[in-house]
């Protein structure tokens, strides 16, 4: 039996649409598009001229040295044109094969080429080959293959898995009697410029406070002057009991912007807290005395020339922060020819090595040591020590004296 509605029907009513909220979003950005009368050419320009360049200046090197590597192994072996027909599983299999037998084995004195070379290479070809042949993947049965490939060049001892070196860590102490004997012989033979000895000091000393790479604080091949440690990074504060000069003590929160795996990304800086010595007989490798010492004789302390200067002007500040003259200025300076220092350009990597590698000398080491022994005395989940993982010594706040299985250099 049909409802009996009143006579009402519904498809005599007008219903009202709800407003859109969101009616006028982006208007401003949409008014810009449609008065832009030369977009559509600039935009297919733009298109056309990139370059198809993106990540760290090491991935994009390792992009086109394997890239141009499958190009030529391509065209010149397998007779293909790399760039007209999308390779195969086997066209990739026969390259890693072959290309073992190419390269020439670095450190250790060894002859076998590293596995970490070669995996890293597949992930760059594979990657090349994606780029130029969309759709290009392989099948479970090439993956396989690949694998058994490189167990074979392995159980051929054409690659190996062994380190070209041996794992080893250096601790607060023996950075200590490097930065000693530095100073010792600046003392017995004498120095063109003591700003040189100090900055040696300090590059030890800043690699064993904060236990981090070399890349972390100085400047990395194909990197720019930018991405290092900068006197901006570093909030010095001094503080005294009753104003007393001699009962001084320094703290400092220092913000890491260009970390491994993560420079120049404000969102993963890391400010890490120290404090000075308070064991005179540390005070070589302090980190704190360094920096000050070498703004100091640098003139990088505004309105000061003297360690009195700074400490009455900076304890009658509110904040109690020592005011550096140039932000901007790196904490780690290069080397010239003199030897004298380069105040505005960053100290390299290698210059943190040969640094190392000559006060090692001088103090008998009995091996070789590597920056990266420092960071060896920890391993943090990270590609940095966070507050929660930062050791513990006599400058830093945090500090464990348990290093990680190695051997120590002596």
């Amino acid at each position: 039996m049909p409802r009996d509605d009143g006579g009402n029907s519904s498809s005599d009513e007008d219903f009202e649409t709800p407003v859109n909220p969101w009616a006028n979003i982006g208007a401003p950005t949409i008014d810009a598009i449609l008065a832009d009368t030369d977009g559509r050419r600039r935009s297919k320009k733009a298109s056309k001229e990139l370059s198809v360049i993106y990540g760290a200046p090491s991935s994009q090197r390792g992009r086109a040295y394997w890239g141009r590597i499958w190009t030529t192994f391509s065209s010149e072996v397998l007779r293909k044109n790399p760039d007209a027909v999308k390779p195969t599983g086997e066209d990739v299999e026969r390259w890693l094969l072959s290309q073992p037998r190419y390269m020439k084995a670095k450190g250790g004195g060894r002859t076998e080429i590293a596995y970490s070379t070669i995996v890293g290479g597949l992930r760059f070809v594979i990657e090349e080959i994606k780029t130029t042949h969309q759709g290009f993947k392989l099948t479970t049965r090439e993956q396989k293959r690949i694998k058994a490939v490189l167990h074979t060049l392995i159980e051929q001892k054409i690659i190996t898995r062994e380190f070209s070196r041996d794992k080893r860590w250096i601790g607060s102490k023996l950075t200590l009697r490097m930065c000693v004997a530095l100073l010792q012989e600046a003392t017995q033979q004498g120095v063109p410029d003591w700003s040189v000895t100090i900055a040696q000091c300090l590059s030890l000393s800043a690699s064993s406070t904060f236990i981090t790479r070399a890349g972390d604080i100085a400047r990395t091949a194909y990197y720019s002057d930018d991405t290092v440690l900068k006197y901006k990074d570093v909030m010095l504060q001094m503080t005294a009991s009753d104003n007393n000069m001699e009962d001084l003590h320094l703290k400092a929160w220092v913000t890491f912007r260009y970390l491994k795996n993560s420079k120049a990304d404000p969102s993963k800086n890391e400010t890490v807290v120290i404090e000075s010595v308070k064991d005179p007989a540390h005070r070589p490798i302090c980190f704190l005395s360094l920096l000050l010492a070498q703004a100091l004789r640098t003139g990088n302390v505004e309105g000061c020339t003297t360690i009195n200067d700074v400490v009455v002007k900076t304890l009658q500040r509110k904040d109690r922060t020592v005011q550096w003259l140039n932000t901007e200025r790196p904490i780690l300076s290069a080397f010239k020819t003199g030897p004298y220092l380069n105040l505005e350009r960053p100290a390299s990597t290698d210059q943190l090595k040969k640094t190392l590698n000559h006060a090692g000398q001088i103090t008998v080491f009995i091996c070789l040591a590597s920056c990266i022994e420092w960071k060896n005395l920890i391993t943090p989940p990270s590609s940095h020590p966070t507050l929660s993982t930062m050791p513990k010594g006599c400058q830093c706040i945090w500090r464990t004296s348990i290093p990680s299985k190695g051997t120590q250099c002596t």
